[in-house]
């Protein structure tokens, strides 16, 4: 996750003792969706099993819900566009008590 964070230029690394990763962007200006699209786009839909082609819904359960889990995506996307990074820092310091 980190080195695709990296590649993309939303973290930097640091190497020795006092290394580690530091965001690399402006967390005000980066939203969830951005987060979601590029670490996770797709993951809710299941991965279907190999299914007997002689059942009827077996055979057809993954086109029958294909649009479900996309349209679902869409709303989650939506939804993630309404936050940042820096909301997500300040809700991780109101958690911690600072």
């Amino acid at each position: 996750m980190l080195s695709l964070l990296r590649k993309h230029g939303y973290i930097k690394s640091k190497e020795g003792a006092k290394g580690g990763f530091q965001l690399n962007c402006n967390p005000a200006e980066v939203t969830l969706e951005e987060m979601y699209r590029l670490t996770s786009e797709g993951s809710l839909k299941p991965k279907w099993p190999n299914p007997n082609p002689q059942c009827l819904i077996g055979a057809n359960i993954e086109k029958a819900m294909d649009g479900i889990f996309l349209a679902a995506e869409q709303q989650l996307e939506d939804y993630f566009r309404s936050f940042t990074i820096a909301d997500v820092l300040k809700k991780v310091q109101e958690e911690a008590g600072e």
